[in-house]
């Protein structure tokens, strides 16, 4: 701050006294005024008060998960009533690619095989399709990853031969995550980026991986729903980014300690110059 106001006073003098030397002169004030500059930088730092993912935006994530969850309990009632009927709603290869029925890619997404499949989705479709609720609105859930998921099973059941039957929330579930790791992973910079991959990773490693291989469970689709959630997750950042920024506030604040010896430096300086002995 004073090299910074000492440096405007000397270029007063220089262009008053000569103006031949004021040109060189001026250069060599800009780079003084430059480091006393990045002096007082040195001396700062920005604290962090909030971004995008500090407070979510929404209120209604837990009803509208809610209400998801209770139209896929719904669902998976009538498909177990009526199975005739219901099995107009699973996924099949010969299904979608010899009989055209495209809307199995999004209803196998709200059916289940028993009561146990459809406990083991209902608690974590409850939690995501919430949390990506209350921070992006409904254009994330439902209508962006009920697409993806579909996408993702239309996917998997190509790779599968034409009588195996898919249904269930998994995909749906796997795009879920793999849409709020890509955001979390671009959008908070709160932390730094190898921090926050090591949590997406961290996350990932604990819940995602399976502990147990069941036969009846499509691990594919699992992959497929993961890998095209990335990939809208990226887009909906890349369309979003500069909202998202824009939410980010810091505090600016010195190092107190610093700043103080900075002061008390340059005011001992002035006192010794002023205290000289002339001989």
């Amino acid at each position: 701050m004073r090299l910074g106001l000492n440096t405007l006073y000397l270029s007063k003098i220089i262009l008053n006294s000569n103006k031949e030397l004021a040109p060189t002169f001026t250069k060599i004030i800009k780079i003084l005024s430059l480091n006393s500059y990045l002096l007082v930088e040195s001396i700062m730092e920005k604290k962090f008060i909030s971004n995008f993912f500090t407070k979510p935006r929404y209120k209604a994530g837990k009803f509208v998960a809610g209400g998801f969850c209770l139209v896929v309990i719904l669902i998976t009632q009538f498909y177990w009533v009526f199975p005739e009927i219901g099995a107009q709603l699973h996924l099949s290869k010969f299904s979608l690619f010899y009989l055209n029925e495209f809307w199995r890619i999004l209803t196998m997404n709200f059916i289940h095989a028993d009561f146990s499949h459809l406990g083991s989705n209902l608690v974590m479709l409850f939690i995501l399709s919430m949390l990506i609720f209350n921070y992006f609105g409904y254009y994330a859930f439902p209508l962006i990853n009920l697409f993806g998921a579909s996408i993702a099973n239309m996917i998997t059941i190509y790779f599968y031969p034409q009588k195996v039957v898919l249904l269930g929330a998994s995909t749906l579930i796997y795009h879920l995550w793999g849409f709020w790791f890509v955001v979390y992973l671009f959008g908070n910079r709160r932390y730094s980026f190898i921090m926050r991959l090591l949590r997406v990773m961290g996350v990932g490693f604990i819940i995602l991986l399976p502990t147990t291989f069941d036969a009846r469970t499509s691990y594919s689709a699992h992959f497929w729903g993961l890998v095209v959630g990335g990939v809208l997750g990226t887009v909906y950042f890349l369309y979003m980014k500069h909202f998202i920024y824009s939410f980010e506030r810091f505090e600016t604040s010195y190092f107190d300690e610093d700043y103080e010896a900075y002061e008390q430096a340059q005011l001992d300086e002035d006192n010794s110059y002023n205290n000289r002995t002339i001989h």
